[in-house]
């Protein structure tokens, strides 16, 4: 049986990590945010009156560790009075990817780590997985979000054996109910023909 000695030092312990989860954000954050767009991630924050810093940071991260200076805001940034509301917007991403951001206030430290998950294409035109599937087929299109999307499937004799209508780039099929086998599928979005096959067991 642990010792009362010990016994504190963990009690100790464990209110001080719940001390530092608690403590989310950097004090001089007033709100932090990452916004998906199309094709595109808008990260938000605000400083909150009375806060100064020399030059800001926006760093990124594909694994939430090793971070990358992104976009710098030089000079002297907030404000002694008010409170100053910054936005940049993140064009240059990796498709299918889980992506962290972090402000770095010059010498004053970072805000906390936020991510957002970008499932969309930025160069591939479309993406069908997994193949071989059993219950279910994902489609991704590199399209506009609102873009109105219908597909067809179709057996390996081209016989039509599945439509399907939604909007935007990813779209979940349920195949769970075809027969084993090949298929090929059409999907037009505006003016976009896309065609690809996929294996069903």
């Amino acid at each position: 049986m642990p010792s009362w000695p010990s016994l504190l030092v963990l009690l100790i312990a464990l209110f001080w990590s719940a001390q530092a989860a608690a403590q989310s954000e950097h004090p001089f954050i007033a709100r932090f945010e990452l916004i998906e767009l199309d094709g595109s991630v808008r990260v938000e924050w605000t400083l909150l009156g009375g806060n100064t810093c020399n030059g800001m940071d926006v760093e990124r991260s594909l694994d939430g560790t090793f971070f990358e200076v992104v976009h710098r805001i030089p000079g002297i940034c907030g404000d002694l009075s008010a409170e100053v509301r910054y936005e940049w917007v993140d064009t240059r991403l990796e498709e299918l990817s889980t992506l962290h951001y972090r402000i770095r206030l010059g010498s004053d430290g970072t805000s906390s780590v936020k991510q957002v998950r970008f499932d969309q294409l930025v160069e591939t035109r479309f993406l069908a997985y997994p193949v071989p599937c059993s219950s279910e087929l994902n489609v991704l299109l590199n399209v506009p979000l609102n873009e109105q999307v219908e597909l067809r499937v179709y057996s390996a004799e081209g016989r039509e054996v599945f439509v399907y209508q939604g909007f935007g780039k990813a779209h979940q099929l349920a195949v769970g109910q075809l027969a084993a086998g090949r298929y090929s599928f059409r999907a037009v979005a505006g003016y976009q023909l896309f065609q690809g096959g996929f294996v069903k067991w």
